[in-house]
């Protein structure tokens, strides 16, 4: 990866922008001149011109953060808004010389119980992210190390740009790592109702259990009242030849 680059002014207007595009690179792990290879003479995307794009110190043009993202395999959706928000920023600046930029109030992170579907769920967690003050995947990794909990930062990163889904396990911990102040059990019926909409074609007359941080299906009888009190609960293969639930 080469020499490390200086940090990023965390008061600078850059900083999201910048952090973000360093964190996808250290994921892809690639070097700027793999980079170029990649892109292959794309418009804007020279070795000094993407060297430059993540310094946080002067503002990319959208070609570059463009040919940047695509370079790494990312999320060109967050690097959009972060490169908006960058440039709404600078215009504050030029307008407002000397004046801080306002601090603006994070996002709310989305109700868990009104998520249904993945893309809520990956919004929700970049949310929470952006509520926790925006840390590297680094430090999220580190800080579910301390909490002895797991976080993979390529797991992670694949789950934030919206690539897979996040287990019963990680999604805890980054819950858990984000200080959200929700019960995590309302986390895990949110991501139980994703996995049912993903697969609803496959159920048919099952439904999903969880037992840890496994799902399995289950007859979808076996959760009725009359099911339990008859033939008792993970007790045998259910009833036996002549009789019937209702």
């Amino acid at each position: 990866m080469g020499r490390k680059k200086t940090p990023i002014m965390v008061e600078s207007p850059l900083q999201p922008l910048a952090q973000f595009l360093r964190d996808l690179r250290e994921r892809a792990g690639l070097t700027y001149r793999q980079m170029v290879d990649v892109l292959e003479g794309r418009q804007g995307c020279s070795l000094a011109t993407l060297s430059r794009a993540d310094r946080g110190t002067t503002l990319p043009t959208f070609k570059t953060v463009e040919g940047y993202v695509s370079a790494c395999g990312g999320d060109l959706v967050v690097a959009t808004r972060l490169w908006q928000q960058a440039v709404r920023d600078y215009r504050y600046l030029d307008r407002n010389p000397g004046k801080p930029i306002p601090r603006r109030r994070p996002r709310p992170v989305v109700d868990p119980d009104f998520i249904y579907e993945p893309l809520q769920l990956r919004d929700a967690m970049v949310h929470m992210r952006m509520q926790a003050g925006d840390p590297s995947l680094r430090q999220l990794a580190a800080g579910a190390q301390a909490l002895g909990l797991g976080l993979p930062r390529s797991t992670l990163s694949d789950v934030l740009a919206g690539r897979r889904l996040p287990s019963p396990s990680m999604l805890r911990a980054f819950v858990r790592v984000c200080r959200d102040g929700r019960p995590v059990d309302e986390w895990d019926r949110a991501l139980l109702r994703v996995v049912v909409g993903r697969h609803a074609g496959l159920l048919g007359n099952h439904q999903l259990s969880r037992s840890g941080t496994k799902w399995t299906l289950v007859p979808a009888a076996a959760s009725s009242p009359t099911w339990t009190e008859r033939f008792g609960a993970g007790r045998g293969p259910g009833p036996s030849r002549g009789q019937r639930a209702t």
